[in-house]
């Protein structure tokens, strides 16, 4: 399985589940709109929190996964 692929089924799995990442909690979304940064066939990932939406590829999300702790 890539990387990619890998991103979604992590989201998929715990869409809605909240997570302390960088000092914020938030929860690992898709991003609907796969074209919102420039033309690409990537999808692309956030971490939203309250106040802040940090836009991740595939690769960036595992490592902020692996960084966070569930709450």
């Amino acid at each position: 399985m890539d990387q990619e692929q890998q991103a979604i089924v992590l989201c998929q799995k715990n869409e809605g589940k909240k997570f302390l990442w960088k000092g914020q909690e938030g929860v690992f979304e898709i991003v609907e709109d796969c074209n919102c940064c420039g033309a690409s066939n990537n999808v692309l990932f956030c971490f939203q929190s309250e106040t802040k939406r940090t836009m991740l590829d595939a690769g960036m999300l595992l490592k902020a996964f692996q960084e966070s702790k569930p709450l």
